[in-house]
């Protein structure tokens, strides 16, 4: 039994890497998940970009003027964003915490 559950473990584990394929990795894992009890960590050793991955993406891929996000306010208002929309909105926010909030200020 048991080894056959390690083979079935190895699978499970090389079918989820081979999957982590599909996303731009800064640093591409080499472990696709880690159980420990009832605890899963999934691509721990792996670094990504996931703004990068879902909306810079797009507007490479000359994207940009679909939509990316569809919203519904309490009123039933749709409003859609475009991966372009959400981009300017974002370097905004981006904008306003660095003229606001001095990030690069050392911490003694």
């Amino acid at each position: 039994m048991t080894k056959d559950r390690n083979k079935l473990d190895s699978k499970f584990k090389n079918f989820w890497l081979k999957k982590s394929k599909i996303i731009d990795w800064q640093k591409p894992p080499k472990v696709a998940v880690i159980k420990k009890l009832n605890n899963y960590t999934w691509y721990n050793d792996g670094l990504l970009n996931i703004y990068e991955n879902c909306i810079t993406k797009h507007i490479i891929l000359k994207l940009g003027s679909k939509v990316a996000i569809t919203t519904i306010d309490n009123e039933k208002n749709i409003t859609n964003y475009t991966y372009e929309q959400i981009d300017e909105k974002v370097n905004l926010f981006i904008n306003f915490l660095y003229n606001n909030y001095n990030f690069n200020k050392k911490k003694n």
